[in-house]
C-alpha cells in the first residue's frame, strides 16, 4: 500500500510543471521507473495515474505526461506496453486527431507518438493495435486534408463541377471558371480571351503594325510590341 501511494505521488511530481520549463521533475521520473521495476504488479496502477495526467486540462501537464508514458514504455518493456494498449492508446489517438478541442501542441505530440509506437512496437504481432492506431490516424489526416482543400481550392486542384450539388451550382461554377480562364483564348494566349471579352485590348487584327507579333525567321520570341 505504501508503494502504491509512493507511485501515485511520484507520477504526479514527474508530470507537474512547477518549474515552468515544460519538463516536469526528472528525479520523480527516475522514482517512477524504480518503483515499477521493483514492483511490476503496480504497472497497471501506474498506467492509470499517468493516463489521468494526460487528460489534465493544463496543456503543459498533458504534454509532459505524454513524454512520461513514452519513457515508461521504453524503460519497462512489454508488460507496460500492453497496459498502454488497454488503457491509454485510444485516448492518445483521440488527441492525435485534428479538432478544435485539442491544443495544437498536444495534438502534434500525440500524432508523433502514435506513428513512433507503430514503427517501434506495432511490428510485434502481440501489439498490432499500435499499427492499427497509426492506420486510423492516417485516414483521419487524409480526410482533414481533403476538407481543407475543398474549403481552399488554391491548396489543391480546382473543384470538379460534378462534385458540386445542384445544377444551378454547377452552372455558377462553370461560369466562374470561364470568367477566370477566359473563353476563346488564342493558342498560347492564356487569359487573352478574357481581356478581349472585357474590351480591355483590341483583337490582334486591329493593332498597329509595330504592335503586331514579331516572329523572327529563325523562330524565337513571339511577343506583341504592346507587351515589350
Amino acid at each position: 500500500m505504501a508503494d502504491a501511494a509512493r507511485l501515485k505521488s511520484a507520477v504526479y511530481r514527474a508530470t507537474n510543471d512547477d518549474a515552468g520549463d515544460g519538463e516536469g521533475d526528472p528525479a520523480a521520473m527516475i522514482e517512477v521507473d524504480s518503483i515499477l521495476k521493483d514492483h511490476p504488479e503496480l504497472i497497471a496502477e501506474g498506467v492509470k495515474h499517468i493516463k489521468a495526467r494526460i487528460k489534465d486540462k493544463s496543456t503543459s501537464v498533458s504534454v509532459i505526461s505524454l513524454h512520461v508514458v513514452d519513457q515508461c514504455m521504453q524503460s519497462n518493456g512489454f508488460q507496460f506496453q500492453v497496459h498502454v494498449i488497454k488503457k491509454v492508446l485510444q485516448r492518445v489517438l483521440k488527441f492525435a486527431y485534428v479538432n478544435k478541442g485539442t491544443p495544437q501542441q498536444v495534438q502534434q505530440l500525440s500524432a508523433s507518438l502514435i506513428k513512433k509506437w507503430a514503427s517501434t512496437y506495432g511490428t510485434d504481432a502481440r501489439m498490432s493495435e499500435f499499427a492499427s492506431a497509426a492506420r486510423e490516424l492516417a485516414k483521419q489526416e487524409e480526410k482533414s486534408l481533403r476538407v481543407a482543400q475543398a474549403r481552399s481550392p488554391s491548396m489543391g486542384s480546382a473543384p470538379n463541377p460534378r462534385a458540386i450539388g445542384s445544377p444551378s451550382q454547377q452552372q455558377q461554377f462553370q461560369a466562374r471558371m470561364n470568367r477566370q480562364m477566359g473563353a476563346g483564348s488564342p493558342p498560347g494566349g492564356g487569359d487573352m480571351g478574357m481581356y478581349q471579352q472585357q474590351g480591355n485590348l483590341p483583337p490582334f487584327a486591329s493593332l498597329p503594325q509595330d504592335a503586331m507579333p514579331n516572329v523572327p525567321g529563325g523562330g524565337g520570341e513571339c511577343t506583341p510590341a504592346l507587351f515589350r
